[in-house]
């Protein structure tokens, strides 16, 4: 953020009015850290994409609401939620950002699912193999298990530090 305009100034200054109150477990919650820098992105894209220019109407509304950001939270503002939602899936689909640790996870979990087949698949040849009853298929799947979610993680991890070298991280 280099250049930060009157518009983002103004939104930075509103969500910390709005937020200085709130406790840390519902700064959290309302994934403040996000908005921030979901709000930096609307603005920087906001000069080309005609959805981010609307989208900063929304931003500011959303910091306009106190009652978006009161301490005693029982149950979720859905107003908040949805502008959140649609914000949020039109940065990931149109402009290519994604969270932090996005793909460690989607690639952690397509690893352990491989890594079970695979692992279930080459225990059930050694099990047909091996003339004696033993528990060649649970130590297989469990060992395809732990492989693909180590080298997803590796894989994903190595993804996600492209995506913020790229710069293209909420």
């Amino acid at each position: 953020m280099t250049n930060c305009s009157e518009w983002l100034t103004d939104f930075n200054d509103k969500l910390k009015k709005g937020t200085n109150d709130l406790s840390g477990r519902n700064y959290r919650f309302l994934q403040i850290r996000r908005l921030i820098k979901m709000a930096e992105k609307v603005d920087e894209y906001s000069t080309s994409c005609r959805d981010c220019f609307f989208f900063k109407n929304d931003l500011s509304h959303i910091v306009s609401n106190p009652e978006n950001f009161r301490d005693n939270l029982t149950s979720g503002n859905t107003a908040y939620e949805k502008t959140f939602g649609l914000i949020f899936r039109h940065l990931k689909k149109t402009h290519k950002l994604y969270p932090k640790s996005y793909f460690a996870s989607v690639y952690s979990l397509l690893g352990m699912l491989f890594g079970i087949l695979a692992g279930l698949l080459i225990a059930y040849m050694i099990f047909f193999i091996q003339e004696e009853n033993s528990d060649i298929l649970k130590t297989g799947v469990l060992l395809g298990w732990v492989i693909g979610l180590v080298v997803g993680q590796i894989f994903g991890k190595k993804r996600d530090n492209e995506m913020k070298k790229q710069d293209r991280q909420l």
